[in-house]
């Protein structure tokens, strides 16, 4: 773990046994706060992170017994934590390092596909797929952690794997970038982005304006009401003739997709023009219903993104 993570992952638990209620500081919360945004952590790093923390907290709480108790609780409490991850009963924000387990399926699956390839496609493609199969074969598998792209199925352009090819496999390999990155930049551009940076002004921001207010009356002309009607038709017109948007693939779209590409373009459009100048933004955040509320969740209701106009 580099520096900047530590500290972070140092100072928020320092936060949480600070401030938290006397009775939400316990092994199993703690441990939950060290692998929240950090599941590759190992154990023996996040007990270091903890034991620091816990003896920062108790010269500075009074809660120290509760505090002690974190220490002597870590080993089962741990154990509890890990396991509920597991199966799903304690979501993290950020997906776990792949196990052994997984990387050896994965590449077992790459020389699966290396090696029918090899079998199926023209010759000089096949030579290739070849020479990167002997590779995969060649590589100590035991040696491979998550970090590995190829413990993912991928292989870098920059990876040893490639590296090594002879120099035709290599052209081969690497063809298809070339084929989508231009050699160079038109000059055009160059100029456009050197002109930007030089007349760049950073101006002050805007002071929010104040003369909107909801009184229930329309605020443009009906001229303008069109305008944006039309606006927000054009982008609804946009989105529904996307064939990603299709009865055949809507399904199978994410609710992130659909707020991108459908909500956040219509909400642009509905604000255009307003005296907002440049202090607006449109964020989204993940709603997640909690566990506690559960019972008062009416039925079918799900996690989803909320839009918020800033």
């Amino acid at each position: 773990m580099n520096n900047d993570l530590y500290d972070d992952l140092y100072n928020k638990i320092c936060n949480f046994l600070l401030n938290a209620e006397k009775e939400n500081i316990t092994a199993g919360s703690v441990i939950y706060k060290g692998i929240e945004d950090n599941p590759w952590i190992t154990k023996k790093e996040l007990k270091n992170i903890i034991r620091q923390a816990v003896a920062f907290a108790e010269e500075h709480s009074s809660h120290k017994k509760t505090l002690s108790d974190i220490l002597v609780e870590f080993e089962i409490s741990y154990k509890t934590v890990c396991s509920l991850r597991k199966i799903g009963a304690v979501k993290i924000n950020k997906e776990g390092p792949l196990n052994s387990n997984q990387i050896q399926k994965n590449i077992n699956a790459l020389k699966g596909k290396l090696n029918k390839g090899s079998a199926l496609l023209k010759k000089n493609v096949a030579v290739l797929y070849e020479k990167l199969l002997l590779g995969v074969n060649q590589v100590s598998i035991s040696k491979l952690t998550w970090k590995d792209p190829l413990a993912s199925q991928v292989i870098s352009d920059d990876s040893a794997l490639v590296q090594q090819l002879p120099d035709r496999q290599k052209e081969l390999f690497m063809k298809p970038k070339d084929d989508i990155v231009p050699s160079s930049l038109p000059q055009i551009i160059r100029d456009k982005c050197n002109e930007f940076v030089e007349d760049f002004v950073n101006e002050d921001m805007d002071i929010l304006p104040r003369q909107l207010k909801h009184d229930g009356s329309w605020k443009e002309p009906d001229e303008k009401l069109t305008e944006i009607a039309s606006g927000i038709l054009h982008a609804l017109n946009d989105a529904w003739n996307n064939p990603a948007f299709s009865p055949e693939f809507a399904k199978l779209q994410s609710e992130g997709t659909y707020v991108t590409n459908v909500v956040v373009p219509a909400i642009r459009a509905s604000l255009k023009d307003l005296p907002f100048g440049k202090s607006t933004f449109v964020s989204t955040a993940e709603h997640q219903v909690l566990p506690v509320q559960i019972d008062e969740v009416k039925d079918g209701q799900e996690d989803g993104p909320i839009l918020c106009l800033w």
